[in-house]
């Protein structure tokens, strides 16, 4: 199961998701769909962990985070 709650991110200031909250169960299969520009490939970036952005988790702030391999 993946949980997504309260995710929000920024770019430089901008805000580009607020308080995405969702739960995906194993197996299943979900669809995200809507218009250009509205952050799909940028929530997709969140949930593998290389949006490399400001991200906001809860009340944590990550400004200008990214990921240490």
């Amino acid at each position: 199961m993946l949980r997504i709650s309260n995710l929000s991110i920024s770019f430089q200031g901008n805000p580009v998701l607020r308080n995405i909250n969702a739960t995906l169960s194993a197996g299943s299969r979900t669809g995200i769909v809507g218009p250009n520009g509205c952050g799909k490939t940028t929530l997709l970036k969140a949930i593998v962990g290389s949006a490399g952005r400001d991200v906001h988790l809860r009340e944590a702030s990550y400004p200008d985070s990214h990921r240490k391999d």
